[in-house]
């Protein structure tokens, strides 16, 4: 009788494990729509004050990135009520999109929606491509009642993106960035995500919206980022990228004629992640084969800069030296994903995640590799989960795909615990995207109730 009883325990301690994520999950996911700015027209939050605020902010991080987050609890538990919630932002997004199709980074949300012009050398893209990716990963998710709208306004965000790409393919970006137009330096930037993440929106657009224009701007992106990699002149540091260039495509000089003065004229590891990144996730999307060498190149010359786990910032062309930078050079410069992270530290950049998901795109055929990067959802969801800063690694290849994997990440890896109270929109938002994720993999295991 008593082995028995323990073997009913033992049977009942997956589902138990299921449902205490699956609560969590959703008081998480309430805690954020309490923070939401409500209006007649839709719903927003601010990245500073609380629900009373009358300024609400669409950096990626915030209103984006809170209503992916309720979108994918609200599909991961089927709840009507997040569903609500999460449409509500939906419209707050909608009803912000400037005329010409830009989403701006902050709005006020008073009786209607106020927005400030703004003098810029370059357009700041980031809250478009956030919203833009957002809006395609729901679309992606099947017909509903609200697709008409939201097409609509998706169309009109990436109209905005492709209009602001250049005729060879990039995007312009201001340096200095609070520079007034006339000071500023427009430079094609790589060293942060913004190149990566506008091509993904643009291929993503081209499968689930399908007009031309949107899949021609992303080829037209995968052609610009293959230009301008190093030559073979560059020796071991051939097919790589530096972080920033001038608007013909001209590398940074010692100078200073194509770009910041104070740059170094070296192969930077944090562009070159996200280049290949921007690569590998086009493999999956397009199914392009002539992107295999490209990526198989970068990745191998890549790992022959780093011992595995950790890579210098910069590297000299052809000796593959790292170039010292004890000190940042310009704050508003250089950018990661986390910003908690020095960049000038010697780390990971994220690069032993992108190198396994090359090396795995290197050998598999694109059906194949893209199956792969299903186990941690579509590829909608991953472009957009890093288009709005809730994981740094989108194309990365490290879940389990089967039921033994999942029950052995899960034994490897706790829960997400601890108090949530008192955490910011971001925190949240990457706390639900955690959780979700966490849910999903108990699924696999078949700890299911």
């Amino acid at each position: 009788m008593l082995l028995t009883c323990m073997a009913c325990l033992t049977l009942a301690l997956p589902a138990l494990a299921w449902a205490g994520t699956a609560d969590q999950l959703r008081d998480e996911a309430r805690a954020l729509v309490g923070r939401t700015v409500e209006r007649p027209y839709g719903s927003a939050w601010s990245a500073t004050g609380g629900n009373d605020a009358a300024t609400v902010d669409f950096l990626p991080e915030t209103t984006p990135a809170a209503a992916l987050a309720l979108h994918l609890a609200a599909r991961e538990l089927t709840d009507a009520d997040l569903a609500v919630a999460r449409d509500r932002a939906l419209r707050g997004m909608m009803s912000s999109i400037e005329p010409t199709g830009r989403l701006p980074l902050m709005a006020e949300f008073g009786r209607r929606v106020g927005r400030k012009p703004i003098s810029e050398a370059a357009p700041d893209r980031r809250a478009t491509i956030a919203a833009s990716a957002v809006l395609l990963t729901i679309l992606a998710d099947g017909p509903t009642d609200r697709d008409e709208r939201v097409a609509g306004s998706a169309s009109r965000m990436i109209g905005w993106l492709v209009q602001q790409q250049t005729a060879s393919g990039a995007w312009a970006s201001a340096w200095p960035t609070d520079a007034l137009p006339e000071r500023a330096t427009r430079l094609i930037r790589l060293d942060d995500p913004q190149f990566r993440d506008a091509t993904m929106v643009l291929l993503v657009a081209s499968k689930i919206l399908r007009p031309q224009p949107f899949a021609t701007a992303g080829d037209k992106a995968i052609d610009r980022l293959l230009l301008l990699r190093t030559g073979a002149d560059a020796k071991v540091a051939e097919g790589l990228w530096y972080g920033v260039y001038g608007m013909n495509g001209e590398p940074p000089t010692d100078a200073g004629g194509t770009g910041p003065a104070d740059h170094p004229v070296a192969v930077d590891s944090l562009a070159c992640k996200y280049a290949l990144e921007t690569l590998v996730g086009a493999y999956a999307l397009t199914g392009d084969m002539t992107l295999k060498d490209p990526i198989a190149l970068a990745s191998k010359r890549l790992a022959g800069l780093g011992d595995g786990e950790e890579w210098e910032r910069f590297h000299l062309p052809k000796t593959g030296q790292p170039v010292a930078t004890t000190e940042p050079m310009r704050d508003d410069l250089f950018t990661v994903v986390d910003v908690r992270r020095n960049p000038f530290m010697k780390q990971g950049f994220g690069l032993p995640a992108a190198l396994s998901a090359a090396r795995s795109a290197s050998a598999l055929a694109p059906e194949d590799f893209a199956k792969l990067l299903g186990a941690a959802g579509s590829l909608s969801d991953r472009v957009a989960l890093g288009a709005c800063g809730l994981i740094d690694e989108p194309m990365a290849t490290d879940l389990p795909v089967t039921p033994a994997e999942a029950r052995a990440y899960l034994a490897a890896r706790s829960a997400p615990s601890g108090a949530s109270e008192g955490l910011d929109v971001p925190e949240r938002s990457r706390r639900i995207v955690a959780l979700v994720q966490r849910l999903r993999i108990e699924k696999l295991a078949g700890e299911t109730p």
